[in-house]
C-alpha cells in the first residue's frame, strides 16, 4: 500500500514538472519559429536552428517524463 502511494506521488510530481516545462518550452519554440520565418540576418538562422533543436530535445524529455 505504501509503495503504491509512493509511486502515485512520483507520478503526480513527474506530471507537474512535465506540465511546467511544457509551458516554458512552448513560447520558446513559437518565438524561434517566428524569428526563423522572418530572415533578416543569415546568422540568425543558425542561432534559431540551435534554439529549436534544444527546445525539441527538451520537449522530447517532457514526453518521456509523462510516459514514466
Amino acid at each position: 500500500m505504501l509503495r503504491s502511494q509512493r509511486m502515485e506521488s512520483i507520478g503526480t510530481l513527474a506530471g507537474g514538472i512535465a506540465h511546467d516545462l511544457n509551458n516554458m518550452l512552448s513560447p520558446i519554440v513559437m518565438g524561434a519559429e517566428l524569428i526563423k520565418s522572418m530572415p533578416d540576418d543569415p546568422d540568425s538562422g543558425l542561432a534559431v536552428d540551435e534554439i529549436l533543436r534544444c527546445a525539441m530535445r527538451a520537449a522530447e524529455l517532457v514526453r518521456q517524463l509523462l510516459t514514466f
